[in-house]
């Protein structure tokens, strides 16, 4: 009984197009969910790291601090120093965001990120914190080294005062409208200083809200740097301990008294308050400890308890750093690289239907490649038989000695095999539906050329025809089918080279270059 072979149903475009995009879908699935479970470990690293620095920074700035201030001086320069540098921002790099590095969480532009630094005194009272709502910070350099440099502050609600007040309400209003781009900055011409309080008032300055570019430069032209609204400061007090006096902002070899105004990073009461079970001080914490904790609105908070000593008591500086992972710029960041993975797997994946496509229409042709091999055997084993009859002849003849006689021998045996192994090659491809793969593997292309050499060498020697091996190179092919190839080449050049000639191959790692010269110096590339 015959067997019947069934003809493989053809695939249509529109399966190849539904697998397309199951195949797009399942890969997505598997990208974002590994990409948010990285993108969260990376932001956790950046925070542990930031907070691990923070807590080692504040410690050695409330170190110096104490040993050169002391009392209520002291406690307004950490108070200070916790507003201006309890700070932090995870930074993502980003070549499809706007300035090509950014997903930024940061506090002041991030939501539920309100930062939580305070310095507690053993009977649990707040000495200091990074609360800073009512109060603009100047640091002030009367002259070299001398006792009265330090933090400024201007406080509101010490002050009661309208022209403050009203100060205050254009400060505030102007920094509402910052943003990553838009940012306030003050010129300070002259102010009330009060050296014994460490307290200011501004007398005379502008403030300008400034739009910087969004993809900035190591440095920017003023040219780049648009002014989006301005304010006068013009404020006339009388008080006592306070003395007028012109700033000069701190450059090198600027006159003395030095100002600039520092932005503090602090908090409002109200956003400290979810900080207040960890604003109390535990005595059995009289080593460095940190941690996170977790809310239900996706925030995650990372905090550091120090022990400290300040004029002979004990203290512990709390610093608190939470992480909204539900941050428009996070949420934004993910989704464009879940995206941007979608479409590249989807193009890639179509491109790999239509290649199936053009695939499967042309296993047709491979039916007349099967019908055309038995032609092309008997053109491929007719050089080797010629050379094993040349072969025969001479051993006929009688005239050989036993050395030449056993390498007449090697060289038919040579060629019989090469012969049979044309033949079980032929019938194995004829043998194939089109949808087995070659089998590929590292391949020396020096060693199958000089192997191929070896096998006509004889022939080469009887119509002294030089030939050689330049060069090295490796391909990954298929073994078998790459070494049919190169001894259909060396048979035809021994075929078709007259005597005299030469036949060189000069390999590099991207191509293979054969030349056959011939008396008339014609030259043959392949």
């Amino acid at each position: 009984m015959k067997k019947r072979f069934k003809t493989k149903k053809r695939k249509t475009l529109p399966q190849l197009l539904l697998k397309a995009l199951l195949c797009t879908a399942f890969l997505t699935v598997i990208f974002a969910f590994c990409f948010q479970e990285f993108l969260l470990q990376f932001i956790r690293y950046q925070a542990e790291q930031q907070n691990d620095y923070m807590a080692a920074d504040m410690q050695q700035r409330i170190g110096q601090a104490a040993a050169k201030y002391d009392g209520d001086i002291l406690m307004q320069e950490i108070r200070c120093q916790l507003s201006i540098y309890q700070y932090y921002g995870i930074r993502i790099d980003d070549p499809l965001g706007r300035e090509g590095k950014a997903a930024i969480i940061s506090a002041g532009f991030s939501p539920k990120c309100s930062k939580g630094a305070a310095l507690i005194g053993k009977d649990g009272s707040i000495a200091a914190s990074n609360e800073v709502a009512f109060m603009t910070i100047l640091r002030f350099s009367a002259a070299e080294d001398d006792p009265a440099n330090g933090w400024y502050v201007c406080d509101r609600k010490a002050l009661n005062l309208l022209e403050v007040d009203s100060f205050f309400e254009d400060y505030l209003a102007l920094a509402s409208q910052e943003t990553l781009y838009n940012m306030l900055d003050i010129e300070m011409e002259t102010a009330y200083v009060n050296k014994k309080t460490h307290s200011y008032i501004p007398q005379k300055g502008i403030m300008y809200l400034k739009e910087y570019p969004e993809k900035t430069d190591p440095l920017i032209e003023d040219s780049q740097i648009k002014t989006l609204a301005t304010k006068e400061i013009n404020i006339t007090v009388d008080l006592p301990g306070y003395e007028l006096m012109a700033l000069h902002n701190y450059e090198k070899d600027a006159e003395y008294p030095r100002a600039i105004l520092n932005f503090p990073q602090g908090e409002t009461p109200e956003a400290l308050e979810q900080y207040q079970s960890e604003f109390v001080y535990q005595d059995e914490n009289n080593y460095f400890s940190d941690g996170c904790y977790g809310n239900p609105d996706d925030t995650e908070t990372y905090y550091q308890r120090i022990p400290l000593w300040i004029d002979g008591n004990p203290y512990q500086l709390v610093l608190c750093i939470p992480l909204n992972l539900r941050d428009s710029t996070l949420v934004a960041f993910y989704w464009r690289w879940t995206i941007t993975f979608a479409l590249v797997v989807l193009i890639a994946a179509l491109l790999l239907c239509w290649r199936d496509l053009v695939v499967s229409r042309a296993k047709y042709a491979m039916e007349d490649y099967q019908r055309d091999l038995t032609n092309h055997l008997a053109h491929d084993i007719k050089t080797p038989l010629t050379a094993i009859g040349g072969y025969a002849e001479n051993l006929m003849e009688g005239k050989l000695t036993a050395e030449e006689q056993q390498r007449y021998l090697q060289s038919i045996l040579d060629n019989v095999s090469f012969t049979d192994s044309l033949v079980r090659q032929t019938l194995s491809l004829n043998s194939m539906d089109g949808t087995q793969k070659p089998q590929r593997e590292q391949i020396n292309v020096r060693t199958v050329i000089e192997e191929a050499f070896a096998k006509y060498a004889l022939m080469l020697e009887e119509k002294q025809i030089a030939y050689g091996v330049g060069g090295d190179a490796e391909i990954s092919a298929d073994r078998a089918m790459f070494t049919t190839v190169i001894e259909n080449l060396i048979s035809n050049a021994v075929k078709y080279t007259p005597e005299g000639g030469t036949v060189k191959a000069a390999l590099s790692k991207k191509r293979m270059r054969a030349k056959f010269r011939m008396l008339s110096h014609e030259v043959r590339n392949i």
